[in-house]
């Protein structure tokens, strides 16, 4: 069970956590949800990441710019998609 949260980012935070993260990475849309102080806090490094322009084939389909994490999943192999974020600056 988690704990009574205050604001819409707190539910990160405790699950940040439960689950012994040391990071918890967010789109930038998002930063005026987070209370960075918390997260420094319980040792947690937040961290904001500009959105990815990854493009991938679709098959017969449009690709649609930014469309979901899990159409990239579906259309994308593991190994293509670590080796993109990996070159990933988080700011």
């Amino acid at each position: 069970p988690l704990p009574p949260v205050e604001h819409a980012g707190g539910w990160a935070l405790e699950l940040s956590t439960i689950f012994g993260a040391s990071e918890y990475v967010n789109p930038p849309n998002g930063r005026s949800l987070f209370v960075p102080e918390d997260f420094a806090a319980r040792g947690i490094k937040l961290t904001f990441t500009e959105p990815a322009d990854f493009r991938y084939d679709c098959g017969r389909y449009e690709f649609v710019e930014r469309l979901s994490i899990v159409d990239v999943m579906m259309w994308s192999p593991p190994s293509t998609i670590k080796a993109y974020l990996d070159t990933l600056k988080h700011g």
